[in-house]
Formats: structure tokens, C-alpha cells, sequence
């Protein structure tokens, strides 16, 4: 009985290979202030950082104007409602290698919002699970009076299930509080950490591995009944 016990937890373990959580990709500007070029967020910005076994795409934008900022990720044209415009988003996609399944555990995004009548006040981020439906996560933006500086915001995304697919994550910047200029600024360089996204990577069962660790924990099931059933007769 203690074989078939020990059969079961070596299933589960390879299940769960590599399964503690780490930074999976992580984008951020490498151009500092004084730089007479500056940062130009209308151009896809590759991810500085892409965990083993992972792809990432490169940062994009769409439905907005991406413009050049020392260190910052500086986008103008958002929306003044009060929920999300479909159609203007900031995008980056991320997948495992073949074989491998993806675990979502944090998404962090610092953020840089100034005082002035064409602040952006809430964000979003949307995945294509469902289709861009509904929100991930969702947040207010906080107002900082001094220049530079900015907020960090951590949500957890563990609800979502392990993907062996491409998965695309769009951000959201709406309620603007009056018309005009509405930049949203995703805080990078010395300013900020910019946008890191936090899960594991791990190996996708074979058949012949999952049909263990099923049978595994049936046997270990079994053993324990029949272990209380016995106890309660004593």
C-alpha cells in the first residue's frame, strides 16, 4: 500500500515541476533622463525580461498615440467615460514553449499620475479568455503632487487557469477628467518598475503520467476509507 502512496506523490510532483511562482516577463525603459532621443512609446517596446521556456511579445498600443517620454511609457487619447473604450488599449502577449503550461499568479504596473485637469483616473486589464469582456483587474489611479514619482499596484490573477496557449493581456486607461491632453504614464527607468507580470511555467503531463497520478490518488483514497472504516469497528 505504502508503494502505490509513494507512486501518487511522484505524480503529483511532476505535475507540478516548476510550479513556484517567479517573474514571467517584465518590461521596462532602459533610456534615462538627459537622453537627447528620449523614449518613443509609438513603436513596439520589447520585454527586457522573458522567463525560460516563455515567449513574450513586445508592447503595443492601439486606438491612442504613443509619444516620447525620458521614462516613461506615455500614451495620449483616452476616453473620458467612465468604463472602458474598446478600442484603445495597451497589448502584450505571452505563451509557454511546446510541451509547457503557463501559471498567472501577479500582475504589477506602476503608474504615474501628476495633478491637472487631463488626468487619467482609472484603469483595466482584459485578457482574451473571454474575449476582452470583463475585468481582470480594475483600479483607480492614485494623484501624486510631486514630479517624478508614482504608485505601484499589485493584483493577483490566480483564479485564471494554466494556459498552454498564447494569451493576450490588454490595459485600459478611461475617465479622464476633463478633455485634452489625457496621457496615461506607465512609470519605467529610475521612475518606476514598469509592468511585470508574475506566475510559473511547468510541464504539461504526459497521458501516461496523468493516468498515475489519477490512479495514484484513487488507491490513497481507497487505503484511507478503508483505514477509518476499520478504526470506527475497533
Amino acid at each position: 500500500m505504502k508503494l502505490f502512496a509513494y507512486l501518487a506523490a511522484a505524480g503529483l510532483a511532476v505535475c507540478s515541476l516548476n510550479a513556484a511562482a517567479d517573474l514571467l516577463v517584465h518590461f521596462d525603459n532602459p533610456v534615462k533622463d538627459g537622453s537627447s532621443m528620449g523614449f518613443d512609446s509609438g513603436v513596439p517596446h520589447s520585454p527586457i525580461y522573458a522567463a525560460p521556456l516563455t515567449v513574450a511579445s513586445s508592447l503595443t498600443n492601439a486606438g491612442v498615440q504613443g509619444v516620447n517620454h525620458m521614462e516613461a511609457y506615455q500614451t495620449n487619447g483616452w476616453s473620458s467615460a467612465a468604463t472602458p473604450d474598446p478600442s484603445k488599449y495597451i497589448a502584450f502577449t505571452v505563451a509557454p514553449e511546446a510541451g509547457y503550461q503557463l501559471h498567472f499568479d501577479q500582475f504589477d504596473i506602476d503608474l504615474w499620475q501628476s495633478l491637472g485637469q487631463y488626468q487619467v483616473q482609472k484603469f483595466a486589464l482584459r485578457w482574451n479568455g473571454d474575449s476582452f469582456a470583463n475585468d481582470l483587474i480594475s483600479g483607480a489611479i492614485q494623484v501624486v503632487s510631486e514630479n517624478p514619482t508614482n504608485s505601484t499596484y499589485s493584483f493577483s490573477l490566480t483564479g485564471l487557469d494554466a494556459l498552454t496557449t498564447t494569451t493576450e493581456f490588454r490595459l485600459y486607461f478611461y475617465d479622464v477628467a476633463e478633455p485634452g491632453l489625457n496621457s496615461a504614464l506607465i512609470s519605467m527607468g529610475t521612475l518606476g518598475n514598469g509592468i511585470s507580470l508574475y506566475g510559473s511555467v511547468a510541464s504539461v503531463p504526459e497521458p501516461s503520467q496523468l493516468a498515475l497520478t489519477v490512479a495514484g490518488l484513487a488507491l490513497v483514497t481507497l487505503v484511507v476509507r478503508r483505514s477509518k472504516q476499520r478504526h470506527d469497528n475497533v
